[in-house]
Order: structure tokens, then sequence, then C-alpha cells
């Protein structure tokens, strides 16, 4: 049975897509002015900007959450070693995110980095 939406539920999901593109455009701006814009500096077409900003935005948010995550499992009371091991795993994970970003922009052929 096929539901059928109608205009109004329509254009609120088309609303929402939008802002949500903006906000994730605006988002990797900001990162990008605070690295010096490199990506609108080096990125090719607009096409490769929007998508060099909202991988910097999809990757700045992936790091955040994962380093509040981490964070999280983190108390004072725990041991020195515990402690030490959660600040390793918080520093890999930042690596990865990094690495992966920059593997993103790189071998998308759009964004040069």
């Amino acid at each position: 049975m096929k539901v059928q939406m109608s205009r109004f539920e329509a254009s609120k999901q088309k609303t929402i897509v939008i802002v949500g593109i903006v906000f994730l455009l605006l988002i990797g701006l900001l990162y990008d002015a605070s690295n010096g814009f490199y990506v609108l500096k080096h990125s090719r077409s607009m096409y490769g900007m929007a998508f060099g900003l909202s991988l910097t935005a999809f990757f700045a948010g992936l790091g955040e959450s994962l380093s509040n995550y981490i964070e999280a499992k983190d108390k004072v009371s725990h041991p020195l070693p515990k402690r030490v091991f959660y600040l390793l795993l918080l520093l890999a994970a930042l690596a990865a995110v990094g690495f992966l970003y920059w593997f993103a922009c790189t071998y998308s052929g759009i964004v040069e980095i």
C-alpha cells in the first residue's frame, strides 16, 4: 500500500534537507576559516568547494563525537595506566579521523590537499 504525503509534509522534508545542507556547509566554512581557508583556496570548482566543506564538517563532527565518547569513559578516580590508555585511545582515534579526512579529500579528485 502506497502512502501519500501531503504537500505540507513534502515541503517540510525539503526544508529540513535544505537547512541541514546549509548548516553542514556553514560548519565546514567555520572549520576551514580556522585553518586559513585551505579548502576554499585549493578546490577546483564550486562543487569541489561544497564537497570539501561538507567533508570538513562531517569529519570535524566525527572527531568531536569520538572524543566526547572516549572522554565520557575516563574518570579521575581510575588508576593511571587506565587513564593513559584512554589518552592513547583518544589520540589514535583523532589521528585516524585526520587520516580519513586527508584520504577522502586527496583521493576524491575534487579537492587538492
